[in-house]
């Protein structure tokens, strides 16, 4: 019979506070334009600072939608990044019809436990340009996911950028995402 410890509760965040930026990504050979939400492991200082509402997740002539969500949110907009990394890199993928932000609770609990997050809304099929066709969106978004890892990765070898030093290129990344994400996350592996 083994001796095995307690296991570490999934559900406890991680030890670093969250922080969250934004940055909207182009890829020129696709035409398609990425914005681009990204967590990650925020240094010390923002600890019990308030989160960002969720209206700063939305453009300014949509915030008012944050009014009544119930979306709970814990980065802070902005906060530097923890001094510990570099960090392994993961890729979330949204669902059809749903947005880069819309699992908040998911990716700030992996930012929490020492990973930088990057979810791209998937133009042309997010909540706000639904209208797709689906099988070009099922070849559109492996495409969209794999060109925001290759640019994080190129990001932390460039020390001109914002981004510099804060991915572990010599680890694998990850990727996961949420029903069509999901599909995302499997063709993206299947591609590698």
């Amino acid at each position: 019979s083994g001796t095995g410890g307690t296991a570490a509760d999934p559900a406890t965040p991680g030890p670093y506070p969250v922080g969250v930026t934004r940055i909207t990504l182009r890829d020129e050979a696709r035409g398609r334009t990425l914005l681009t939400e990204v967590w990650y492991p925020a240094d010390e200082s923002v600890r019990g600072l308030p989160p960002s509402p969720l209206g700063e997740y939305l453009p300014p002539d949509l915030a008012f939608l944050a009014d009544n969500a119930t979306i709970p949110v814990v980065a802070v907009r902005e906060a530097p990044i923890s001094p510990d990394g570099p960090f392994p890199l993961v890729a979330f993928s949204h669902g059809s019809g749903g947005i880069r932000f819309q699992n908040t609770f998911q990716v700030e609990h992996l930012a929490s436990h020492g990973y930088v997050v990057v979810a791209p809304d998937h133009e042309g099929n997010t909540f706000f340009d639904g209208s797709g066709s689906q099988s070009q969106i099922a070849v559109e978004r492996p495409l969209d996911v794999i060109y925001v890892l290759d640019a994080f990765s190129g990001f932390t070898h460039d020390p001109a950028s914002p981004f510099h030093g804060w991915v572990d290129t010599a680890l694998p990344f990850g990727v996961t995402g949420h029903s069509f994400g999901a599909f995302t996350s499997f063709a993206v592996a299947s591609m590698d």
